[in-house]
C-alpha cells in the first residue's frame, strides 16, 4: 500500500521499487529493443507511467509543520483554559499575560493551512472532483460527530450556549449567521470558503491573478472600513501567506535571514498595540520562520520530536473537542482556584483530543472516498 498527499491508501499493483527499477532498465535499453519506428509512441507511454508514478509516490511528511500544528493547537487550549478558569475562578494573573495571546494560534492555522493546501494539490494531479471530496472528508468527517453533539445538547437545555447558534452553519459550516454551534468552529467557515476559493482558481488556472486580485479586494476593503465578511476577511490573507511560503519552499529557498526579519511584522503588531485586529501580522511573522525551518529539516540541522509529530497529526481532533471539555472541566474544578483549573483543563483537553484522534478520527479517515470505490468498482467489472 502507498499513501497520497490527501491521506488515502492505494494500491500499489507492484512495488514502486521495482517500477522504478524497471523504467531505469528500459531508458537504457531502449534503442536496442526498439527500432526507429515506434519509438515515439513507446516513448510517450514511458512518460505518461512516470508521472502517474511520481504522482503517487508519497511525499515525505514535514515535520516541522506537523510541529508547528501542535503549537498551534495547544496556543488556543491555553487561551480557552484561561478564559474558562476565569469565567468560573477568578482571574489568573500570573498565566493571562502568556496565556492571554493564544488567540494566536488560530493565526498559525491558517497560514500552515495555506501552505499545506498548495504543498498537497499543487502538481499532485489531482481532478477538481478529488480535491473537493478530499477538503470535505477531512474538515467534516472529524467535525460532525462533535459539532452535532454540541449542537443537541444545546437544543435539549444542556449547557447553554454563550454565543447564537443555528443548524444551518453547524450542518454545512457555511459562512452564515448565526455560526455553528461549536464555538470554534468558526474557523472552520474561514477554512472552506478558503478551499472553495483556492479550487476554483486553481482549477481554472487563474490562481496567481485570482489571488492578487483576492488580497487587493481584501485590502481595499479594509482600508475603506468595509465588512467583507468571510469572504473578504483579512484572515484570508494569512491562507495567502502560507501559499507563497509553499511556493518558495518548493524551489529550496528559505534563508536563516527570514529569522530577523520576522521580527519587523512582530514588531509592528506590538507598536499597533498587539489587538486581535491586526493579528494578520503576526501571520506574516509566522510565515517568515516556516520557510528557513522547513529548509532546516530537509538539510538535516533540525529534527522534530515524534510525541510532537504526534501531537501534530492530533492537533484537529484536540481543536475540536478542547472546549466542550474545559466547559465540563470548569464546573467540575471551579473549587481548586484557576490556575489549578487551566492546568487540568490544559491536560484533560489534551488527552481527550489525542483520544478523539487514534480512536475516532483515525478510523473516520480510512473510510473509503467515493473516488477509491469508483476505482474498485471498475476494477470489478473488469
Amino acid at each position: 500500500m502507498i499513501e497520497r498527499s490527501d491521506g488515502e491508501q492505494i494500491a500499489s499493483p507492484i512495488p514502486l521499487s521495482a517500477l522504478g527499477n524497471s523504467l531505469l532498465g528500459w531508458q537504457l535499453c531502449r534503442s536496442a529493443l526498439c527500432p526507429q519506428v515506434g519509438c515515439a509512441r513507446y516513448d510517450q507511454n514511458l512518460t505518461e507511467t512516470t508521472a502517474m508514478i511520481e504522482r503517487n509516490i508519497p511525499q515525505p511528511m514535514i515535520n516541522s509543520l506537523q510541529a508547528g500544528r501542535a503549537f498551534a493547537a495547544l496556543a488556543v487550549v491555553c487561551y480557552h483554559s484561561l478564559l474558562s478558569a476565569e469565567a468560573f475562578a477568578g482571574p489568573a494573573l500570573t498565566l493571562n499575560a502568556i496565556f492571554g495571546y493564544g488567540y494566536l494560534g488560530v493565526d498559525f492555522f491558517f497560514v500552515l493551512s495555506g501552505f499545506i493546501i498548495y504543498h498537497s494539490t499543487s502538481g499532485r494531479g489531482k481532478s477538481a472532483a478529488v480535491y473537493g471530496e478530499s477538503r470535505i472528508r477531512r474538515i467534516f468527517l472529524p467535525y460532525l460527530p462533535i459539532g452535532l453533539a454540541v449542537a443537541l445538547l444545546y437544543t435539549l437545555g444542556i449547557g447553554g450556549s454563550q454565543h447564537p447558534w443555528g443548524w444551518l452553519a453547524t450542518l454545512t459550516l457555511a459562512p452564515v449567521l448565526p455560526g455553528p454551534a461549536l464555538s470554534v468552529a468558526w474557523t472552520l467557515q474561514h477554512e472552506m470558503v478558503f478551499y472553495a476559493i483556492f479550487g476554483l482558481l486553481y482549477f481554472t488556472n487563474t490562481l496567481l491573478v485570482g489571488c492578487i486580485l483576492w488580497a487587493a479586494a481584501i485590502v481595499g476593503l479594509y482600508l475603506l472600513g468595509i465588512d467583507g465578511g468571510i469572504p473578504l476577511s483579512l484572515l484570508n490573507l494569512e491562507f495567502m501567506m502560507g501559499m507563497c511560503t509553499a511556493i518558495l519552499a518548493r524551489r529550496q529557498w528559505g534563508p536563516t535571514w527570514l529569522y530577523a526579519a520576522a521580527i519587523v511584522p512582530l514588531t509592528l503588531w506590538i507598536a499597533l498595540g498587539a489587538s486581535n485586529a491586526h493579528s494578520v501580522l503576526v501571520g506574516a511573522s509566522l510565515a517568515l520562520l516556516i520557510l528557513p525551518t522547513v529548509q532546516m529539516e530537509r538539510a538535516g540541522r533540525c529534527s522534530v520530536p515524534r510525541y510532537m509529530v504526534f501531537l501534530g497529526a492530533a492537533s484537529y481532533a484536540i481543536y475540536l473537542i478542547h472546549n466542550p471539555v474545559l466547559s465540563v472541566m470548569a464546573r467540575v474544578m471551579s473549587r481548586f482556584g484557576p490556575v489549578t483549573m487551566i492546568i487540568v483543563g490544559f491536560a484533560a483537553s489534551t488527552a481527550a483530543g489525542c483520544a478523539y484522534y487514534v480512536l475516532i478520527e483515525k478510523r473516520l479517515m480510512r473510510l473509503p472516498s467515493f473516488e477509491r470505490r469508483k476505482r474498485h468498482h471498475k476494477a470489478a467489472l473488469r
